[in-house]
């Protein structure tokens, strides 16, 4: 495993802030921040999911009035992600929403 710091994606600044840019599964762990010559230090659990995205979006659709309709829109979301809402809107007023 590379060093964090010689990662070119790791910048490390005088204020003792680290940015990660273009993070990976690989970023995640348990990250110490120590002050030397004192017993200070903090720790911060760096966790990353995956991007929510659209798999299936809806299309156009003619039906005749009177049948049914279904409008699909199919996503993909990190497992450990909970507690997400699906908004739907129609001719850009809200509607229902609902928990998954």
């Amino acid at each position: 495993m590379v060093p964090l710091l010689s990662d070119p994606r790791v910048s490390l600044f005088t204020n003792g802030t680290i940015e990660i840019v273009n993070v990976t599964h690989e970023d995640q762990g348990v990250y110490t921040c120590s002050v030397d010559n004192t017993n200070i230090s903090i720790t911060a659990n760096l966790e990353v999911f995956n991007k929510t995205v659209i798999l299936k979006r809806p299309q156009i659709i003619r039906v005749l009035r009177g049948e049914a309709v279904f409008l699909d829109c199919h996503l993909y979301k990190d497992p450990r992600l909970h507690g997400y809402k699906v908004h739907w809107k129609k001719d850009n007023l809200n509607l229902r929403m609902l928990d998954k």
